[in-house]
């Protein structure tokens, strides 16, 4: 009888496990398949999706040529990070009136590569954060950025990674780094800046 009751527990108890599985966060691939500045599989729409979905996710493009921009894409949000592959056939155009082009606020791990951004009227990229050691881990790889008032802005941004990008005729600034506590931890490799 004893042995029977067991048995009879250990059943419900998987059960009940399996009833209930535990959430896990899963990184997901966007893909975006138009120049589209908004819709489906619009640049807009996958880093919509992106935020929207735990986990480190990634966006593609299935598409080349220039998104040219009616207003500021989505914030990057998801504290996992997001992966912005452009495979060196997009570009990122803000027609001089958007003010930023891929700007993170007190997100982490994101990595913007392989593609062009140009056009903006403050900052092509912007890593920013109002609380120091939140935001960090960015990389910037192989990417271009023209034609902005300051091509990358990191604000007390930590462990920001800008390799093998060309930052050039940018009004203002090639790379900003404005910190207000401690030490700012970017590390520039094989690059090209100039104003």
């Amino acid at each position: 009888m004893f042995k029977k009751a067991i048995y009879l527990f250990m059943i419900v108890f998987i059960l009940i496990i399996m009833a209930f599985p535990a959430q896990r966060a899963l990184a997901s691939t966007y893909m975006v398949w138009n120049t589209n500045d908004s819709g489906n599989g619009s640049l807009r729409w996958a880093i919509t999706q992106a935020n929207s979905n735990a986990g480190n996710d990634t966006i593609t493009f299935f598409v080349s040529g220039t998104i040219y921009l009616a207003s500021a894409l989505p914030d990057l949000t998801d504290t996992a990070g997001v992966t912005i592959d452009g495979g060196g056939s997009i570009t990122i155009d803000g027609g001089s009136s958007v003010g930023i082009g891929l700007y993170s606020d007190s997100s982490q791990n994101n990595v913007i590569k392989n593609l062009t951004i140009q056009n903006f009227s403050v900052a092509g990229i912007e890593f920013l954060t109002y609380t120091s050691g939140t935001d960090g881990n960015h990389v910037v790889n192989n990417v271009t950025v023209s034609n902005c008032a300051t091509g990358i802005l990191i604000y007390n941004g930590t462990g920001v990674q800008v390799i093998n990008s060309t930052i050039s005729s940018n009004s203002d600034y090639g790379i900003d780094v404005q910190w207000y506590s401690g030490v700012p931890q970017v590390t520039l490799t094989t690059n090209s800046v100039s104003h």
